[in-house]
């Protein structure tokens, strides 16, 4: 068994990017907080659906309390964010 970090780039090519802001776990290594390597009933194997993951780490009431996110009717973070990284601390798209 190896670590994360090299164990999904085994069989995972072109993940590795960096970008100039990275998203914590992303570049930490812990891919495991939002996939599920096994199995998932979720696109990406992600662990949870839509803002849901996203909310499991970040405040949704503080995200909502920005202007922008209150005039926007998407519950999909990554409509806007690239949820590994971006070229600003925002990780917009």
């Amino acid at each position: 068994i190896k670590p994360p970090t090299e164990l999904c780039f085994t069989c995972h090519t072109g993940y590795d990017k960096k970008y100039a802001f990275m998203h914590g776990p992303a570049s930490a290594g812990y891919y495991m907080d939002c996939h599920n390597p096994h199995m998932s009933e979720n696109k990406f194997l992600l662990t949870r659906r839509n803002e849901k993951l996203c909310y499991s780490c970040h405040d949704s009431e503080q995200v909502l309390q920005n202007k922008k996110h209150q005039v926007m009717n998407v519950s999909d973070c990554t409509s806007c964010h690239n949820p590994h990284g971006g070229k600003d601390q925002y990780l917009a798209k």
